[in-house]
């Protein structure tokens, strides 16, 4: 049976499961991240996410932290 990836909780787990070569600290740092940022994220669908609000997120981070929202758009492509 396959298992399809629904939300980015999911693909989240998933991937830092299929990634064994990943420190520790980085696997720390992906959930870190992720659930500081894109909490709201977590549960939808992943095709609710839309380009726009992708954007709107990515400005509202780095208003206060470029870096952090650069961080997390490098995170989310990763994923």
């Amino acid at each position: 049976m396959t298992t399809y990836i629904n939300t980015l909780d999911q693909a989240l787990n998933d991937y830092l499961a299929s990634n064994n070569n990943l420190k520790e600290r980085t696997r720390k740092d992906y959930n870190d991240v992720i659930k500081r940022y894109a909490a709201d994220w977590l549960n939808p669908s992943l095709f609710e996410i839309t380009p726009t609000m992708i954007e709107k997120k990515h400005q509202q981070i780095a208003k206060r932290s470029p870096a952090q929202a650069n961080l997390l758009m490098r995170y989310i492509r990763a994923i």
